[in-house]
């Protein structure tokens, strides 16, 4: 289920969070599933869209203003085994630069 679920955010060009689909297909299988579905859903993508100032992962779900001010989502190619390969040094310079430290206002 969740795979499809996946596939399905995938296959729309949309950007998925796949450190939270990580996380929910390893929960136990039952509550992974229903986890992965509620974060694709309408819901939680507008939560997404407006807290975190991200393009949502699902057709439909608005953008805010701030997103919007960006242009259009293109997706990116780029296969995750060549991204897996940067992630120490993302996650190095992301805590440089104190990118996940205080609130966004």
């Amino acid at each position: 289920m969740k795979k499809r679920v996946l596939q399905k955010l995938v296959s729309t060009s949309a950007l998925a969070s796949v450190a939270a689909f990580s996380f929910a297909g390893n929960a136990l299988a039952a509550n992974g599933t229903k986890l992965t579905e509620f974060l694709s859903g309408a819901k939680a993508q507008q939560i997404y869209a407006s807290v975190n100032r991200e393009y949502p992962a699902k057709n439909g779900v608005a953008s805010s203003e701030l997103v919007k001010s960006w242009g259009n989502f293109k997706a990116d190619d780029t296969p995750l085994k060549k991204i897996e390969k940067s992630r120490k040094k993302a996650t190095e310079l992301v805590d440089e630069v104190a990118f996940n430290v205080g609130s966004v206002s």
